[in-house]
């Protein structure tokens, strides 16, 4: 990995016991002094937009219905999801889907859009 700040070769860092559960891993570069720090996946999860547990792109769209060539995410998580309302969000990149509530980065960008629409009317 490169530093997006200078370009030098990042190393990696030693995590602490609390980091371990928050991270998984923690690179430092050594020419700026920045970190850089890779969340677990399960992170994703807990975000204010839907998010792909197993790329994290936020690059998603909704389907209307499951698409039965591409694979669906399963377990508990995901029934919990269906249960409460979620709808089924598919990732272009890893070609799963899975169930969420929350909005998509996209629509999110759209509503405020129209919203400063309104707003210069």
């Amino acid at each position: 990995m490169k530093c997006g700040n200078c370009g030098a070769r990042l190393h990696r860092v030693h995590r602490s016991f609390l980091e371990r559960f928050q991270f998984l891993a923690i690179y430092s570069c050594p020419e700026c002094s920045i970190e850089q720090c890779v969340p677990h996946s399960y992170r994703y999860r807990f975000g204010p937009f839907a998010r792909c547990s197993r790329c994290g792109t936020a690059r998603l769209t909704r389907l209307k219905k499951p698409d039965h060539i591409d694979r669906m995410r399963g377990g508990a998580w995901d029934l919990l999801e269906r249960l409460i309302g979620g709808k089924i969000v598919h990732c272009r990149y890893c070609r799963l889907q899975f169930y969420d509530r929350r909005p998509l980065v996209s629509e999110k960008a759209l509503d405020q859009a129209q919203e400063t629409d309104s707003s210069e009317l």
